[in-house]
């Protein structure tokens, strides 16, 4: 099953954790294209989607790069009318 991707979200959470597209697919034991693929607002597999997701929530992300970076509803393609009640990120 192929599942759409919040480009701007995912492109926020990678900033958050200082990572590059390429890390995060070698973590997520996916390949480049697929993350690039998802950064571009691509579907992509479901299950891709997920091992990206878990391979995120492996890496903290500190107070002081929440802070140099703001919160989503600042940040390029970030809507906070989109954003689930409570999760601002600044």
């Amino acid at each position: 099953m192929s599942v759409p991707v919040w480009a701007a979200r995912l492109s926020y959470e990678l900033a958050l954790r200082g990572m590059t597209a390429f890390v995060l697919a070698k973590l997520a034991g996916v390949s480049p294209a697929t993350v690039s693929a998802a950064l571009a607002g691509k579907n992509i597999a479901a299950t891709s989607l997920k091992l990206m997701a878990d391979a995120l929530e492996t890496i903290p992300v500190s107070d002081f790069m929440r802070r140099l970076i703001g919160p989503f509803s600042r940040w390029p393609g970030g809507d906070a009318s989109l954003e689930p009640a409570g999760d601002d990120d600044g």
